[in-house]
């Protein structure tokens, strides 16, 4: 036998040995955590032994995500930390995406590394399983609200040692009981959110937690990047995360002080391309309070948002789940998620039939509905009959019958809207044809409403001196402005425009123009304004725009008396309205396409079509620029949004 024929058998049992070592540690980790679980079912007490059985059926089902690769970007929250010592960490901040642009052209991309995916049963250690029933046990007995708490919500929403596949801490529930369960109490003020002669003492002490908990971590852009869960230590070192990095650690947070807790979601909102993740509260009376995660109170606001699905992640299984077919994205279901969408919005049994070359060789068709460029999936159901029946989906919305046809997802017949009542409305588009004015391609937020509200009560005001304003024009903002609005100036010249805010605490303006001949006069703002910011208001950008001060005037100065026959303002917005000199297109759904009805060179905050056929969907393109775009229909005259 050769030398390199002995080192080959050589190191083909070596490598046979680490195996088999790799599994007696394996089944070592999975007996000793076991030994624990089966100490605690011999006690007799019931619900502890509950406990365990709950925790012997679902601990192999769990894992989470490791590896060499994911591991490198470890260094992100290193970064963070560092980052924080500097000055707090914005939302956008190009600091730290400058620092994920440099680790992912080091490391590659996140959504492309190889990770692992590691089973608990195999790395569950008996000392972290034991801590974290221990402290289960001892907020049972401390916290007088789980005194007549369900069992059923002990179990899936307070006893669980994991939130979702982050990797475990050692000691991190005992951390987390120690760094929460004595924190000082919070002021009134942040009680407000509540009735506060129904408020809790569990209502007021997850208050406070949330306020705590607000102080150490805040939602950051770059970490929408991230597509994995993040530990318990790396989110307090880096302190920065998505809705989903923060709704995980601030449900093991509670969690571990004995507040119950759940993480409710939406694959993406029905009249949106994004989707949301929030905490629920479990209250004593049975009801549950949803909000935000990490926020100073627990407000939480989805009045522009339209709910099609909303799932709660469970730690068990949904007893009724069903593993649907290849037919179905995998993005789409999970037998650890449970529709909760009744508890959102009004809902109705969808039933649609399904045509031939759909049903046919598939057992499964999709429903969806548009994500502001693309129709996308929501939810699936069975093909019987011909006919698909889509269980309690949120009504008023818009949506579309579709199918997976190998790795495409395409569309099938007309899309539709569903009442309150659950009857299906189908938008097909008729001959008729009529004249309409179009004046937005994406609702106004409330937000927005907020943002153009803060220019009512100003005042412009036109004048030839800054001393003697017997003779000028004034002019008073009072209604809500949602686009560039012209105020006709009368006949004669002047030097001067001023502008003063309303007694607001939060005012804002984009831009303010002086107008001869439909053209922009250059103005300068008066030389006594220090404030760079300003230059804002002039720069000829409704994207851009100056936080004032409440009742502060600024002066605009055109350098002499000059003829002018309009002055124009704009209000912060998202300038989604119609901007003059910007091309636009609208079109029409039909036939699975949408289809043109021409392109217009705006001339105004309006644009006039006279070819729009009636009972139609609707999207509006700005080619000039601008990305947000939203279908709507015409009722009335008027664009509704969906």
């Amino acid at each position: 036998m050769t030398f390199i024929t002995t080192f080959r058998s050589f190191n083909k049992s070596f490598i046979l040995i680490i195996a088999l070592l790799i599994q007696i540690r394996a089944y070592s980790q999975e007996t000793s955590y076991r030994i624990i679980l089966e100490n605690i079912k011999m006690e007799k007490d019931p619900f502890k032994y509950k406990a365990a059985i709950f925790l012997e059926k679902n601990i192999p089902a769990k894992s989470f995500h490791d590896g060499e690769s994911l591991r490198k970007f470890d260094e992100l929250f290193s970064i963070m930390s560092e980052l924080k010592k500097i000055r707090r960490i914005d939302n956008q901040d190009p600091r730290l995406q400058s620092a994920m642009d440099s680790l992912v052209e080091k490391y590659g991309d996140l959504s492309e590394i190889k990770v692992n995916e590691v089973r608990d049963s195999t790395n569950l250690t008996s000392d972290f399983l034991k801590e974290n029933l221990d402290y289960f046990f001892k907020v049972r007995a401390e916290k007088s609200w789980l005194k007549n708490m369900p069992d059923t919500i002990l179990l899936e929403y307070i006893l669980p040692y994991r939130v979702g596949m982050e990797r475990l801490d050692d000691h991190q529930r005992s951390t987390l009981y120690n760094t929460y369960n004595f924190i000082k109490k919070s002021s009134t003020a942040r009680q407000e959110v509540f009735d506060r002669n129904k408020s809790t003492d569990l209502l007021k002490f997850t208050s406070d937690v949330q306020y705590e908990i607000s102080r150490k971590i805040s939602t950051n852009g770059t970490m929408w990047n991230y597509p994995y869960d993040v530990s318990i230590s790396k989110m307090e070192l880096g302190g920065q995360g998505s809705c989903n990095h923060l709704v995980g650690y601030t449900t093991a947070a509670m969690r571990s002080v004995g507040i119950p807790i759940a993480s409710d979601f939406c694959i993406r909102w029905g009249n949106n391309r994004t989707g949301h993740k929030w905490n629920v509260l479990f209250m004593e009376n049975g009801k549950e309070l949803p909000f935000d995660a990490a926020q100073p109170t627990m407000d939480f606001n989805i009045q522009d948002r339209k709910v099609a699905k909303v799932y709660r992640e469970r730690f068990s299984k949904v007893e009724t789940f069903e593993v649907p077919s290849s037919d179905v994205p995998e993005s789409l279901f999970n037998p650890y998620w449970e529709d909760v969408t009744r508890k959102y919005t009004v809902v109705a049994d969808v039933r649609i039939k399904i045509p031939k070359h759909v049903s046919a060789g598939r057992t499964y068709a999709l429903i969806g509905t548009f994500n502001n460029a693309n129709w996308e999936p929501q939810f699936y159901a069975p093909i019987i009959n011909g006919q698909a029946s889509y269980r309690e989906m949120g009504v008023d919305n818009i949506y579309i019958g579709m199918y997976k046809d190998g790795v495409d997802i395409k569309t099938f017949g007309d899309p539709f809207s569903v009442n309150p009542n659950g009857k299906i409305i189908y938008l097909r588009p008729v001959a008729t044809k009529r004249e309409q004015d179009i004046l937005r391609k994406y609702p106004r937020t409330s937000w927005v409403k907020f943002y153009e509200n803060t220019m009512v009560g100003g005042t412009i005001e036109c004048v030839s001196n800054l001393y003697n304003s017997a003779a000028h024009i004034k002019y008073t903002v009072m209604d809500v402005p949602d686009s560039t609005v012209s105020i006709p100036v009368r006949l004669g010249e002047y030097r001067y425009i001023k502008y003063t805010f309303p007694d607001s605490p939060k005012v804002y303006v984009a831009e303010i123009t002086a107008v001869k001949n439909a053209v922009a006069i250059p103005m300068k703002i008066d030389v006594n304004e220090s404030d760079k910011d300003l230059n804002k208001v002039i720069d000829m950008d409704i994207n851009s725009y100056y936080w004032g001060k409440k009742g502060q005037t600024i002066t605009f100065d055109l350098g002499k008396d000059m003829p002018i026959d309009q002055v124009r303002f704009t209000p912060r917005s998202d300038s989604n309205f119609i901007v003059a000199d910007d091309e636009y297109e609208l079109c029409y759904w039909k036939n699975g396409e949408w289809v043109s009805l021409g392109r217009q060179l705006a001339t105004s905050s309006r644009l006039k079509y006279n070819n729009v056929p009636e009972n139609a969907l609707f999207i509006l393109h700005n080619l000039t620029g601008g990305r947000e775009e939203r279908i709507f229909t015409i009722k009335a005259g008027l664009q509704k949004w969906w």
